[in-house]
């Protein structure tokens, strides 16, 4: 799970962090649950934007407007790549969380979703060992449903898996363009489509 660490003083949001499973409440509660580091929080900062900081005001992030000076100090190369590859992780997460195809249906795939696919998955394996021939009611991002057997079910998750995968291929070869780039203009040409 990401946490996203902020300046203790200024509250101006840093950078990313991976949150660790703390094992013993795991343990007594059955189920992951994770460390918050110091000065973070779990929940996702605003994208980064033009004359703004992006602050944690306690309960959630907010801009803060950076003022104005009569020279506006320009940003060096390696301050703009890291600004791209942050807008290629936000996209690529949307795009991860935005829903993928299968069997002609789009399917949501947000966190939720997929412990939900995961679980049912699962659980339909277990039937399935039975001498019925079960089948489970999805519904779909567009609120249609489908009937979906274990095989389906599992293809499913082979879907899931695949669409997660190819967003983040998707997104190490952008960054590795970003990491090519020599200039302010090629950086520029780059985005996610």
């Amino acid at each position: 799970m990401q946490a996203y660490l902020f300046d203790e003083n200024t509250k101006e949001y840093l950078e990313e962090l991976q949150a660790q499973i703390d094992p013993l409440e795991s343990e007594i509660v059955g189920e992951d649950i994770y460390l918050l580091p110091a000065n973070s929080t779990f929940e996702k900062p605003l994208y980064p934007k033009d004359g703004y900081k992006v602050l944690w005001n306690g309960n959630s992030w907010e801009y803060a407007e950076i003022p104005m000076y009569d020279t506006k100090p320009e940003l060096t190369l390696d301050e703009l790549k890291l600004t791209k590859r942050a807008e290629i992780n936000q996209s690529r997460d949307e795009a991860e969380q935005g829903g993928f195809e299968y069997m002609g249906k789009v399917f949501d795939s947000d966190q939720v979703s997929c412990i939900r696919i995961s679980s049912a998955a699962q659980a339909m394996q277990m039937v399935a060992m039975s001498d019925e021939t079960p089948t489970i009611t999805w519904t779909c991002q567009d609120n249609s449903t489908i009937d979906l057997n274990p095989q389906e079910l599992i293809g499913l998750v082979v879907a899931l898996a695949q669409w997660s995968n190819s967003c983040h291929q998707k997104a190490t070869t952008l960054k590795a363009q970003i990491d090519a780039c020599d200039c302010k203009e090629a950086l520029d040409r780059i985005k996610w489509e």
